[in-house]
Formats: C-alpha cells, sequence, structure tokens
C-alpha cells in the first residue's frame, strides 16, 4: 500500500480533550507490577502520558503513539502494525492500557507480535463477558476465553490478573 493510501489514525485519539483524568487510576496501578523495571515503554500513551509522572525516578520513559505528544514521543499504529521499534528494542516492560479495545487489528496478532519484540507486556481490556457495556469508541469485544486465547497463542505466561473495576482487568505477561 502506498504511503498516501495508508489508513489514517482516528481522529479522535488525536485530539488532547478526548484523554480522560480518571484513567490515571488504572496507570497508577499498572506502576504496582514494574518491579525493578530500567526502561518502560508507554504504548499509546496519549496526551497526558501520565506514566511518565509515575515512574520511579532513574526509570527511562519511552512514549509511543499516533501522535508524537513530545519530542520524545515515538509514532506507531498497531491496527496497521507500525510499531515503535526503538523504544520496544529498549524496553523491558511494554504497557498497553487503555489501547486493546479500541483496535480493529486482530489482538492476537498484537500479542504475536510483541512478542517478537519484548519480554513482558502489561496490559488492559474489558473482556465483553465481563464489562457488560461497550462504548462507541471500542472497535472489538472479546471473551476471556478469547484473551486467553490471544496470550497462549503468542506464548505468553500470564500472571494472574488485577480486576480494576467496571470490568476491566489488567494483565501481565512474561
Amino acid at each position: 500500500m502506498s504511503a498516501d493510501r495508508a489508513p489514517q489514525p482516528d481522529k479522535h485519539w488525536l485530539d488532547p480533550a478526548n484523554y480522560k483524568e480518571h484513567w490515571a487510576s488504572r496507570a497508577e496501578i499498572a506502576m504496582t507490577l514494574l518491579g525493578s523495571a530500567n526502561a518502560v515503554c508507554d504504548l499509546g500513551c496519549g496526551a497526558p502520558q501520565t506514566v511518565r509522572r509515575l515512574l520511579k525516578p532513574g526509570v527511562t520513559y519511552l512514549p509511543a503513539d499516533l501522535k508524537a505528544w513530545t519530542p520524545d514521543t515515538e509514532i506507531c499504529n498497531l491496527d496497521i502494525a507500525q510499531y515503535p521499534d526503538r523504544a520496544l528494542a529498549a524496553c523491558d516492560v511494554c504497557l498497553l492500557l487503555g489501547v486493546l479495545e479500541r483496535l480493529t487489528v486482530n489482538a492476537g496478532e498484537v500479542f504475536r507480535s510483541l512478542r517478537t519484540r519484548i519480554p513482558r507486556l502489561i496490559f488492559s481490556y474489558h473482556p465483553v463477558d465481563e464489562s457488560g457495556k461497550r462504548y462507541l469508541d471500542w472497535k472489538n469485544a472479546y471473551s476471556n476465553a478469547e484473551i486467553d486465547r490471544f496470550i497462549a497463542g503468542a506464548n505468553w505466561v500470564a500472571r494472574p490478573r488485577i480486576l480494576l473495576g467496571g470490568g476491566q482487568f489488567l494483565y501481565d505477561l512474561r
């Protein structure tokens, strides 16, 4: 596909007003799972880059998103398999918080691709059989069983998931 015909990112996510402050609580809980991480790729960092301000001193922050919110943000678009290769190669943990619901690409493909690039993934998701609701900006609706199949199919080992509320879970894959 030529560059001029490449799918464009969802314009909704290019507007900083569309990022909600209450999403910070999810990032705060994810921080408790990082342990001794030295470098964290925040895949889908968003305009507020909440993770940046929550990291312990000395931990390298590697932001990646559809838009360069800051000069150090690496551009990526998972829907077209455009990964932030520089950030992923440098990180020991990758965060994917509030992103998976909004992808049109099959989550199994994302998990397989990330498995070849990173040693550890922490992600959030609202399985359809847990959340009981879908938001208009959500592009998929995977069940617990489907998420488990995607994880196993990419040869990740999952630690017990953490319920964040509202049917959303935090997963820690190694």
